[in-house]
């Protein structure tokens, strides 16, 4: 393995460990570990980190709106 796929992969857990990664990290690593000229088993733990991050945001806007709709009486 090359030095730069295994700085990848140190990044990558690190990241990944974390209770609340940061997505714009996430974006950077994934682009990353994409162009890297072999299969790195952390790019798809990557990939589904980012979509879980993109579906807590798309939950946490219906609860806010609907939230919002309730206080207004159009629930």
């Amino acid at each position: 393995m090359s030095k730069r796929a295994a700085k990848f992969q140190e990044d990558a857990r690190e990241c990944l460990s974390e209770d609340n990664p940061d997505k714009e990290k996430l974006e950077k690593l994934y682009a990353a570990g994409f162009n890297l000229d072999m299969d790195v088993a952390e790019v798809k733990d990557i990939e589904n980190a980012i979509l879980r991050l993109m579906w807590l945001a798309d939950v946490s806007f219906v609860i806010t709106r609907c939230d919002m709709c309730s206080h207004l009486g159009l629930s």
